[in-house]
């Protein structure tokens, strides 16, 4: 009797079966493979070598836990061993000489090793006064751009973060302090515009993080429209110096017309500083030893940086008063003019007028 075509050939159920079979055995061959077959030191898959920073203890511990579960380790001992081929010299020291590696006790031995290389350290990072420090130099900082908001919302959101997660601090707290640590200028104006999008907010309660960060993420745009003229900036900087140049004119018209006493009083300060040097160089001369290099001259010449003053510094001032108050036209100006720099021969006097 002929066999028939079924018993001869395998359905396609069959192929199915045995390929799902053969993919689970290569699958817990893959996982079975031992302490011996794990990733070496530096290699792509191992963890990076621990050399005992209080920060990485824990994540390394982790990522040594899923290697033994992945390679199906379970001995103690290899457990124990295996760990050093993934630490440097000095943490290996320490392992060698803990009693639980001798004695092959995994998990004390990994309770040991988060213990002493402080891995609680990173659970008690910041304090709530942390914080309030951090805002406070922030709030001093300059910040105008894009790029210097993320980096205050970024090193914020650590130290905050990382507080709300302990439940040193309320949600309240958090955002009140991120409002806080912005600076003033640019907190009146983002209140401005929360307010115009918010405005039945509470008064008693601080605004939202993210309702902060929305406005200041519009306000630093980085595609305004300004910003896409070619000549934006030269054409704000000539608007910028007409503004100044018809400051300063408005300003020298009204010194102009008013008569300044200020100038007066810094006539009178200038002409007695100039006569206590003379006196005092005087004075310094005379006490010196008479005894000249040279011949003295019978007439002293004048020196051109040397200033004579004839007159007393109440009549200098009397007359420049008299002439700001007369007209150009005045038959007597010309006259008083001239006896005024003959008595102040400084040149400041001339200026006054």
């Amino acid at each position: 009797m002929q066999p028939s075509s079924s018993s001869q050939f395998p359905t396609p159920s069959t192929f199915t079966t045995h390929t799902n079979q053969g993919a689970a055995q290569n699958a817990q061959g893959s996982h079975a493979q031992g302490v011996l077959h794990m990733p070496t030191r530096g290699s792509r898959y191992a963890p990076r070598t621990f050399r005992g920073n209080y920060r990485k203890v824990e994540r390394f511990i982790r990522h040594y836990e899923k290697l033994l579960s992945q390679y199906n380790v379970t001995s103690q001992q290899e457990k124990c061993e295996a760990l050093l081929e993934y630490c440097s010299d000095n943490v290996c020291d320490y392992i060698e000489g803990n009693r639980n590696f001798r004695s092959h006790n995994w998990n004390e031995l990994k309770s040991d090793i988060l213990k002493y290389y402080d891995a609680d350290r990173t659970h008690t990072m910041f304090s709530p006064e942390d914080l309030v420090e951090f805002a406070y130099k922030a709030s001093k900082r300059r910040l105008n751009n894009l790029a210097h908001w993320k980096k205050y919302c970024r090193e914020y959101s650590i130290i905050s973060g990382f507080l709300t997660k302990k439940h040193l601090i309320s949600t309240r707290d958090e955002n009140g302090y991120f409002w806080h640590g912005i600076p003033l200028a640019l907190r009146t104006l983002f209140e401005n515009k929360l307010l115009a999008s918010h405005p039945t907010h509470d008064n008693s309660q601080p605004w939202a993080m993210d309702q902060v960060s929305k406005v200041a993420e519009w306000h630093f745009n980085r595609d305004k429209f300004e910003k896409m003229f070619f000549h934006s900036s030269k054409l704000a900087k000539k608007e910028s110096s007409d503004d100044s140049d018809d400051d300063s004119s408005s300003e020298d018209d009204s010194s102009d017309s008013d008569y300044d006493s200020d100038s007066v009083k810094s006539l009178k300060r200038r002409i007695k500083k100039i006569t206590h040097k003379k006196k005092k160089k005087s004075k310094g001369k005379s006490r010196k030893d008479n005894k000249p290099d040279f011949p003295p001259l019978s007439t002293p010449v004048p020196s051109d940086r040397t200033s004579r003053y004839n007159g007393t510094t109440d009549d200098v001032e009397n007359m420049i008063q008299r002439l700001n108050s007369m007209s150009i036209n005045d038959p007597a100006y010309g006259h008083l003019y001239y006896k005024v720099l003959q008595l102040a021969t400084t040149g400041i006097a001339a200026r006054c007028i």
